[in-house]
């Protein structure tokens, strides 16, 4: 039996993919490792960057806008595939529903950056986390991974369910790195 994974990748197509996009090419790299029985598919707004391109994976772009697309996300599972057995949000961004009517649905929370340094954010960049998170506290069908231990204690002093909360602890991307000779290190 395949299973279709459906993931949003529209981090790729933001000037800046930071983390996040590493995360998401990592990602999909290593479902495709799995081979057999994974069927994985993108999800994202109109336009197809080199960055989701590259990604070597089906990518069912929506006829909306990246920022309409994100902020829709929470009401309707703009792209995601009817078929799809397991729907996952790469960020609060989302999608957060859509797929079969047995479909999992995940999302992974990276930090509390906007509450821990606030100064690190722009004012719309705060309310955007904050009402990410709330969504995230209502809505029980998500599973949530987190990329700390410390972060999933957080999540559950703030009021969500432990039950609901995974952690996951993410790769390194260590591809264009050479390992120092041991003696030069020492």
């Amino acid at each position: 039996m395949t299973r279709r994974i459906a993931l949003s990748v529209d981090q790729l197509y933001r000037p800046q993919p930071g983390g996040i996009g590493s995360y998401v090419r990592g990602l999909v790299e290593g479902l495709v490792s799995v081979g057999e029985g994974l069927e994985i598919v993108g999800v994202g707004p109109r336009s197809r960057p080199a960055a989701v391109r590259q990604l070597g994976i089906e990518v069912v772009s929506t006829p909306l806008s990246l920022r309409l697309l994100t902020q829709l996300w929470p009401r309707y599972p703009f792209g995601v595939p009817h078929d799809a057995d397991v729907v996952h949000a790469t960020s609060v961004a989302g999608p957060f529903g859509g797929g079969t009517r047995s479909a999992v649905h995940s999302v992974t929370m990276h930090d509390l950056l906007w509450r821990d340094e606030p100064d690190s954010s722009t004012p719309n960049g705060i309310r955007f986390h904050e009402s990410r998170l709330q969504y995230l506290l209502r809505a029980d069908h998500l599973r949530i991974i987190t990329t700390s231990p410390r972060l999933g204690v957080r999540l559950f002093q703030i009021g969500i369910d432990p039950d609901r909360i995974r952690f996951a602890r993410l790769g390194v991307d260590d591809t264009t790195v050479t390992a120092s000779d041991p003696a030069h290190v020492r």
